[in-house]
């Protein structure tokens, strides 16, 4: 069952690599149309900005670092808080001849090593200056569009990405463009080369990959990793409806000119102007808009989810416990102390302990620790009401075995010793 999301991030690809965009006199080319397209789009409410660079002089796709660095560096210097996302999408077309291997490649391959695809993102991190905060990875290998081109993305170019990535301290963001590549992001969770929560964008629309229909992308949420963030967008005319789509089953949005040229029929857009339309579709929805810095947030807010998850089945509160008897915890407050910056990338590994509890609610404190660290990077604590959602939600008394749980928990983790606190403190307090 999926869920609206009601606190949502924007995406917006601002120039993407089909030449047939520049058309549009809104389309960035330059490095500095690029980084103020950027900034605007950040202005407009947009958190994530993604960015493909363009040769100034012929408008075509470039690979080139130098762009890439100019791009990040004018954000960087704005003074605009934006999380940037480059593209490692470029240097995966073969054109097949119709002679096989006699005319293959054709002119139009682009073709080069997985290595070669993320030089910008290598450079830029050895350089350390403008390092992005994330980089894409295309989940695997599509027929794009008629004729005999295809985008070439094999899984072990996909697993020496992940692995440059996980390397670099880089947040990899998993394009997903059908149903295959999902289930093989699945098989990089499985082998470690992906850390939780995984940050996918599912594309729809584009041929000939999933279709732009509710349903396929009913299906593919419903295949989602568990604990996973995604985002989801639609080409064309299709994107201001999948911004509405998206937040319906539980996801984030993406926009831009990447992906659509038009603010309405016949009319040309600018970044912005999709990001505030986007954004005026979700505030309508009755969503908010999530910042940079709470989107930043929300990697944290994912990790406790997990482990409140994890806290909850140990408890005996588990999935047939829920299903059985309607009853669950509900987060009646939380407060979050931020200590240390970590990467979206890092590993955090949380230790969990009962504060203090009654017969219907728990106290929970959950450090959030990253090995490179000396101290806990995060300190989270929640109150924990159980409740029954039957016709009428109303609080009950935990069953004995789980208050027995409750207690022998409290008395082991007794001795660990709580992260310092900020100002703001929570209390369980007698009724």
């Amino acid at each position: 069952m999926t869920t609206m999301n009601s606190s949502v991030f924007i995406t917006c690809a601002i120039t993407g690599d089909d030449t047939k965009l520049t058309k549009s006199p809104h389309c960035p080319v330059t490095p500095e149309q690029i980084a103020q397209a950027a900034i605007d789009a950040a202005r407009a409410g947009a958190a994530i900005v993604h960015i493909h660079v363009r040769d100034p002089e012929s408008g075509i796709f470039s690979m080139e670092t130098r762009h890439y660095r100019e791009v990040v560096k004018r954000i960087r210097e704005s003074g605009v808080d934006v999380i940037v996302n480059l593209t490692c999408g470029m240097g995966g077309y073969i054109c097949i001849g119709d002679q096989g291997l006699t005319n293959t490649p054709a002119p139009g391959t682009d073709f080069v090593s997985q290595e070669d695809r993320m030089r910008h993102v290598i450079d830029l991190c050895h350089e350390g200056l403008y390092r992005p905060d994330i980089a894409t990875l295309d989940c695997g290998t599509l027929n794009f569009g008629d004729g005999n081109r295809a985008y070439i993305s094999t899984p072990d170019y996909l697993r020496k990405g992940a692995g440059i990535l996980r390397d670099l301290g880089v947040k990899p963001e998993l394009e997903v463009f059908d149903t295959g590549n999902l289930w093989f992001v699945k098989q990089l969770v499985k082998e470690g080369l992906l850390s939780a929560p995984t940050l996918i964008q599912l594309c729809t629309g584009i041929a000939y990959g999933v279709p732009a229909d509710v349903g396929h992308l009913l299906a593919m949420v419903n295949a989602l990793p568990a604990g996973s963030i995604f985002s989801s967008f639609a080409i064309s005319r299709m994107q201001m409806p999948w911004v509405a789509q998206s937040v319906l089953m539980g996801g984030n949005v993406r926009v831009g000119l990447e992906d659509n040229l038009y603010l309405s029929r016949g009319v040309y857009a600018s970044n912005a102007q999709l990001v505030t339309k986007a954004r005026t579709i979700i505030e309508a929805m009755g969503a908010q808009i999530l910042t940079p810095e709470q989107t930043r947030d929300a990697y944290y807010i994912v990790v406790v989810s997990q482990a409140a998850d994890a806290l909850m089945d140990h408890l005996g509160l588990d999935a047939p416990y829920r299903k059985r008897t309607l009853c669950t915890l509900y987060t009646l407050e939380m407060h979050v102390h931020y200590f240390h910056e970590v990467k979206e990338s890092d590993l955090l590994e949380v230790t969990v302990r009962i504060i203090a509890a009654d017969e219907k609610r728990i106290h929970a404190g959950f450090d959030l620790n990253c090995p490179r660290l000396t101290e806990p990077a995060a300190s989270v604590e929640l109150m924990l009401l159980h409740v029954e959602q039957g016709e009428s939600v109303k609080s009950l008394a935990f069953p004995e075995d789980i208050a027995r749980a409750v207690e022998t928990l409290k008395a082991a983790t007794a001795g660990v010793a709580p992260a310092k606190r900020g100002s703001r403190k929570m209390e369980l307090r007698g009724r």
